[in-house]
C-alpha cells in the first residue's frame, strides 16, 4: 500500500446576492445552505481509501488554520460564481505551505485563471483523477490533468461520500443522474462542459444513491440533471426504483428547457408523505 495522505477539500463561497445564494431563506426553516457539493463529495468517492478526507464547506462554515495545518493537499472545486473565494483560497493554502489540487466547471472553463494552483483537473474527473493520484503517489507536486471530452460512462461514477456530510446544514441532498444536454440555451454553458449528447445512469446504477440519501437526509432528496426533460421516461423510472418507502415522486426540476409534453416533470422533488 501507498503512504497514505490528508486531503483538505474546501468548497469555495458564493458571491452574495447571487441566484446560487439562499442564506435567509435557509434560515427560515433551520438550514445554513440548500444542496450539499455533491461534485467535491463524488471525487473524494474516487481517491484512494487508505487517504483521510475532511470536507469543509465555506458557504456553512468557516475553514479554520488547524484545517490547513491538518492537511498534506487541498483540493477546491467550485463554479464561476464562487471563483473570488476559490483564489483567495490556493493563495490562503500557499501561505500554509500546501499543495493545492483545483477542479470543477470554472476551473474546466478558465483554467487560465487557476494558474497558480499546483495540479489542475480539467474535465470530468473519472479516469483522470487516476494520473492526478498516480502522479501525487510518485512525488510529483505539479501537474495539468485534463479529460477527453464527453466521453465518461456516468454509470461507471461512483456513489458520493455522502458520510462527508453534516446533513442538518442543508435543505435537500443531491443525487446525480445524468451529464449533457441537447439543448443550446445561451445562459448555459453545460453543453461546453459536458456536451450535447445526453448521457444518463441507468435505474441500477442510480437507486443506491437514492436509497444512500433518503437513509440519512432529513427532508428531501434533489436529482442532479442537466437532460431531464429530454429523458423524462428514464427519470421518472429511476427516481421511483430509487425513492425510500413512505417518499413519493413529485415532478422533476430539470436545467434545460422543458418540451411541452414534459412540462409536468420540470419542477420539483422527491419528498416524504
Amino acid at each position: 500500500m501507498t503512504s497514505p495522505c490528508r486531503v483538505l477539500m474546501i468548497y469555495p463561497k458564493f458571491v452574495p446576492d447571487s441566484f446560487w445564494n439562499y442564506t435567509e431563506a435557509c434560515e427560515l426553516v433551520g438550514a445554513k445552505y440548500p444542496a450539499a457539493p455533491l461534485g467535491l463529495i463524488t471525487v473524494a468517492a474516487m481517491l484512494p481509501k487508505h487517504w483521510e478526507i475532511r470536507l469543509v464547506n465555506r458557504n456553512t462554515e468557516p475553514s479554520t488554520d488547524a484545517d490547513l495545518d491538518w492537511a498534506d493537499l487541498v483540493m477546491i472545486g467550485g463554479m464561476l460564481n464562487q471563483q473570488p473565494d476559490f483564489l483567495h483560497l490556493i493563495d490562503l493554502a500557499h501561505r500554509h505551505g500546501k499543495p493545492v489540487c483545483v477542479g470543477g466547471p470554472d476551473v474546466s472553463s478558465s483554467p487560465h485563471l487557476y494558474a497558480d494552483a499546483d495540479f489542475q483537473v480539467i474535465g470530468e474527473a473519472e479516469h483522470i483523477i487516476e494520473e492526478f493520484i498516480a502522479a501525487w503517489e510518485r512525488g510529483e507536486r505539479k501537474g495539468v490533468f485534463t479529460a477527453e471530452k464527453f466521453k465518461i460512462d456516468v454509470t461507471l461514477s461512483p456513489m458520493p461520500r455522502y458520510d462527508l456530510i453534516k446533513f442538518e446544514h442543508y435543505l435537500f441532498i443531491g443525487v446525480q443522474y445524468s451529464r449533457g444536454c441537447p439543448f443550446t440555451c445561451e445562459f448555459c454553458d453545460i453543453i461546453e462542459l459536458y456536451g450535447r449528447v445526453p448521457r444518463t445512469k441507468t435505474p441500477i446504477r442510480f437507486s443506491p444513491s437514492c436509497k444512500r440519501s433518503t437513509i440519512m437526509v432529513i427532508e428531501g432528496m434533489s436529482i442532479s440533471s442537466t437532460t431531464i426533460s429530454s429523458a423524462t421516461r428514464k427519470t421518472s423510472e429511476s427516481c421511483c426504483r430509487g425513492s425510500k418507502p413512505g417518499w413519493k415522486s413529485g415532478t422533476i426540476r430539470s436545467n434545460s428547457r422543458p418540451k411541452p409534453r414534459s412540462i409536468s416533470l420540470t419542477t420539483a422533488n422527491c419528498c416524504r408523505q
